[in-house]
Protein backbone atom coordinates (compact mmCIF):
# COMPACT_ATOMS: atom_id res chain seq x y z
CA UNK A 1 0.00 0.00 0.00
CA UNK A 2 3.28 2.39 0.15
CA UNK A 3 2.42 2.86 -3.81
CA UNK A 4 -0.88 4.29 -2.67
CA UNK A 5 0.10 6.30 -0.58
CA UNK A 6 2.38 8.85 -2.64
CA UNK A 7 -0.39 9.23 -5.47
CA UNK A 8 -1.21 12.79 -5.60
CA UNK A 9 -4.31 12.40 -7.48
CA UNK A 10 -6.49 14.74 -5.31
CA UNK A 11 -3.83 17.11 -4.78
CA UNK A 12 -1.03 17.22 -1.51
CA UNK A 13 -1.24 19.70 1.32
CA UNK A 14 -3.13 23.21 1.16
CA UNK A 15 -3.80 22.01 -2.40
CA UNK A 16 -5.84 18.82 -1.21
CA UNK A 17 -9.07 18.35 -2.94
CA UNK A 18 -12.35 19.05 -0.73
CA UNK A 19 -14.04 16.33 -2.37
CA UNK A 20 -11.48 13.96 -1.97
CA UNK A 21 -13.79 11.51 0.59
CA UNK A 22 -16.74 12.01 -2.50
CA UNK A 23 -14.50 11.06 -5.30
CA UNK A 24 -13.27 7.61 -2.91
CA UNK A 25 -17.04 6.77 -2.32
CA UNK A 26 -18.31 7.24 -5.96
CA UNK A 27 -14.81 4.46 -6.95
CA UNK A 28 -15.78 2.77 -4.43
CA UNK A 29 -19.46 2.19 -5.10
CA UNK A 30 -18.58 1.93 -9.20
CA UNK A 31 -16.21 -0.79 -8.71
CA UNK A 32 -18.09 -2.79 -6.38
CA UNK A 33 -21.78 -2.59 -8.04
CA UNK A 34 -20.82 -4.56 -10.92
CA UNK A 35 -19.35 -7.53 -9.05
CA UNK A 36 -22.15 -7.69 -6.51
CA UNK A 37 -24.42 -8.00 -9.50
CA UNK A 38 -22.49 -10.14 -12.01
CA UNK A 39 -20.64 -12.81 -9.01
CA UNK A 40 -19.01 -14.85 -11.89
CA UNK A 41 -17.45 -11.58 -13.43
CA UNK A 42 -13.61 -11.82 -13.54
CA UNK A 43 -10.56 -11.25 -15.71
CA UNK A 44 -10.09 -13.38 -18.26
CA UNK A 45 -7.30 -16.11 -17.59
CA UNK A 46 -4.65 -14.97 -19.91
CA UNK A 47 -4.89 -11.43 -19.61
CA UNK A 48 -1.71 -9.46 -19.88
CA UNK A 49 -2.71 -5.68 -18.72
CA UNK A 50 -0.68 -3.06 -20.61
CA UNK A 51 -0.35 0.13 -18.55
CA UNK A 52 -0.66 3.48 -20.54
CA UNK A 53 3.26 4.63 -20.99
CA UNK A 54 4.08 8.12 -19.18
CA UNK A 55 3.95 9.41 -15.95
CA UNK A 56 0.94 11.18 -15.95
CA UNK A 57 -2.05 8.61 -16.10
CA UNK A 58 -2.09 5.20 -14.12
CA UNK A 59 -4.10 3.01 -16.11
CA UNK A 60 -4.70 0.23 -18.46
CA UNK A 61 -5.07 0.40 -21.89
CA UNK A 62 -7.06 -2.02 -21.94
CA UNK A 63 -9.11 -4.46 -18.99
CA UNK A 64 -11.03 -7.89 -20.74
CA UNK A 65 -13.32 -9.69 -18.98
CA UNK A 66 -14.95 -12.95 -18.85
CA UNK A 67 -18.99 -13.34 -17.44
CA UNK A 68 -20.85 -16.52 -17.67
CA UNK A 69 -24.03 -16.52 -16.04
CA UNK A 70 -27.47 -14.51 -15.27
CA UNK A 71 -27.15 -11.11 -13.57
CA UNK A 72 -28.47 -10.80 -10.24
CA UNK A 73 -31.46 -8.59 -9.60
CA UNK A 74 -31.36 -4.87 -8.33
CA UNK A 75 -32.16 -4.21 -5.00
CA UNK A 76 -31.70 -0.77 -4.53
CA UNK A 77 -34.68 0.06 -6.31
CA UNK A 78 -38.56 -0.32 -4.95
Amino acid sequence: MEEAAQHVAFGYGPHHCIGVNLGRLQAEVSFATPYSRLPNLRLRPSFQPHQVPGPTFRAWTSLEMVYDGPALPRTDIS
